[in-house]
């Protein structure tokens, strides 16, 4: 257990375990600057990646600046735990707000009802008691399936098949519509037929 006031071996980053003397305080930073951060991300009109890139940076330089050695042993500042905290719950509010967006899903969202809905539970969450909950995502409702809107099929061309009649399922043969048929017309009876000697005869001006 540390007393808060000794450099401590390992840095913390996370939920301060039960019986930490900076775990509620550390736990109020986290909200407090995850509050802080969604209310900022309020003000986007899309995820800025380079601004959650410097945050996640600050995190690092944080961890950089909080060790300490002693006696050639790394330690790690006492309280650095309040900052370290801190410093999550922005992070942890801007990526969450960069996830959600980065689903599929988003593109059929309205972002400013989203965002509005998801910044009221942030504050109800900021405000209850400690209790150490993780808080509400942006896209923690989005699991909801969207059905899908069924599309008419496109009528299939029609046979001359007799319904019932499954008698080409017994030969093999699949019968062919009348509009594919090849067959050839009946001659017209309008024009007489003629052998060749009789066109001769009476064509003897064509050749």
């Amino acid at each position: 257990m540390s007393n808060a006031t000794e450099p401590v071996p390992c840095y913390s980053d996370s939920i301060l375990p039960a019986g930490h003397p900076l775990r509620d305080e550390a736990e109020r930073a986290y909200r407090e600057a995850f509050l802080a951060g969604a209310r900022e991300a309020m003000q986007w009109m899309h995820p800025e990646i380079e601004v959650i890139e410097f945050v996640e940076e600050q995190r690092q330089v944080a961890r950089e600046n909080a060790r300490i050695e002693r006696d050639g042993v790394e330690w790690h500042m006492p309280g650095h735990e309040v900052l370290a905290a801190q410093l999550r719950g922005r992070h942890h509010a801007l990526s969450f707000v960069e996830q959600a967006w980065s689903r599929p899903e988003a593109e059929r969202r309205n972002f400013t009802v989203e965002m509005d809905h998801w910044l009221t539970l942030v504050e109800r969450w900021a405000a209850k008691p400690i209790d150490f909950s993780e808080p509400p995502r942006p896209d923690d409702d989005w699991d909801a399936k969207v059905k899908s809107v069924a599309r008419p099929r496109p009528a299939k061309p029609s046979t001359t098949t007799t319904p019932g009649n499954l008698e080409w399922l017994r030969t093999g043969t699949k019968p062919v519509p009348a509009s594919a048929r090849s067959e050839p017309e009946e001659p017209s009876d309008i024009l007489p037929r003629l052998t060749l000697a009789q066109r001769v005869a009476a064509y003897p001006h064509l050749r």
